[in-house]
């Protein structure tokens, strides 16, 4: 009975393995893939019947529909445009095509009719640092990228613990001084671009004090020289980087210490962010920088969009003397913000994130 029962369920495996076979070679319906078919410019009972006689004979199983609300001569949801949309719909039953669309025109859907408040909205922030004991009353520092249209959600107090030290490289560039913020916001959307007369750009980076730099991370296109100074005044080549077609740069250079690092770039470059030290801090800016393109993403190129799906789903990695802010700690100001944005407030001892 046992040798019975063990060929019967070797024979349903052989049968099981030979439908997948088939199936994998001539897929069900169920299993085709859909693909977006989009209106735009001129649209034809023809040119339909023809696009989709081509995606049923290619194995599509269903399409659908965004009309990008620029076909001339024929307005969303017009008769024309219904007699189109009919003839698509019977066309897509003939072959049996699934068909779906989208629920109104735009890129991916939007129109006139949609008013500004009722528009997509993003989350911004800012941040203020402030010492207490106090009495605080000021207003605070607003997002640089405040639109039109802004409201205040909420505001809140961490306390920086005693012993971190807030210093940071100080940044400097070859020209255009009043863009350089750019490189440091973590803003797809802003950038530095050197000056028409600048011959030889460069971005210049001073530890304060020998400082350990092995990798390198430039978003921008073309080749740079990373160069390394003792005096901040002699440099010496460390490496020289070429990026990819996604034009950046993001790579490791000869391990050096030094307290100037410089990033020198061709003629007329434009630069959103960059990064240089040791891999795992490089890799901390690249990383906090994908997540915020995803809150951020106006602007954000399709190789960009490539780089923040790969590095977005990885954790940020911790430094040794790493003290992150406990949100358990926080305080809640909402209440104590003015329509006009004026924070009043008792503020505890010690140093504090607004």
């Amino acid at each position: 009975m046992l040798l019975a029962l063990g060929f019967c369920s070797l024979i349903a495996v052989a049968c099981a393995g030979d439908r997948l076979a088939t199936e994998f070679v001539n897929p069900p319906d169920s299993a085709k893939p859909w693909v977006n078919m989009w209106w735009f410019d001129i649209i034809t009972t023809t040119n339909i019947t023809q696009h989709l006689e081509e995606l049923e004979a290619k194995g599509v199983g269903g399409v659908m529909l965004i009309d990008l609300g620029n076909m001339p001569g024929v307005p969303y949801m017009s008769e024309k445009w219904r007699e189109l949309f009919r003839h698509a719909v019977r066309e897509a039953d003939r072959l049996g095509l699934k068909m779906g669309v989208n629920t109104c025109p735009g890129w991916p859907s939007g129109g006139p009719w949609i008013t500004p408040e009722n528009s997509s909205w993003m989350v911004v922030s800012s941040e203020t640092m402030i010492k207490g004991p106090q009495k605080f009353s000021g207003k605070l520092l607003e997002p640089k990228v405040k639109g039109t249209l802004y409201a205040d959600v909420s505001v809140q107090a961490f306390p920086i613990p005693e012993g971190i030290s807030n210093t940071q490289p100080v940044v400097t560039v070859s020209s255009n001084p009043a863009d350089m913020p750019n490189l440091l916001d973590g803003n797809f959307n802003t950038t530095w671009k050197a000056a028409s007369d600048d011959d030889k750009p460069w971005i210049q980076v001073d530890f304060g004090t020998p400082h350990l730099v092995d990798w390198t991370w430039i978003d921008m296109a073309g080749k740079v020289v990373v160069e390394a100074s003792d005096d901040g005044v002699t440099f010496k080549p460390v490496a020289q980087l070429k990026g990819p077609n996604s034009n950046t740069i993001y790579k490791t250079v000869p391990a050096t210490k030094a307290r100037w690092f410089r990033i020198v770039m061709p003629k007329n470059a434009t630069v959103r962010d960059f990064a240089v030290g040791s891999r795992t801090e490089v890799e901390r800016v690249v990383r906090m920088a994908a997540k915020r393109a995803i809150t951020n993403p106006l602007g954000v190129t399709a190789n960009r969009q490539i780089d923040q799906v790969n590095l977005v789903r990885q954790d940020l990695v911790a430094l040794p003397g790493d003290r992150p802010l406990q949100l358990r700690n926080r305080v809640d100001l909402t209440d104590k913000v003015s329509k006009e944005g004026t924070l009043d407030w008792d503020v505890p001892p010690g140093t504090w994130k607004v």
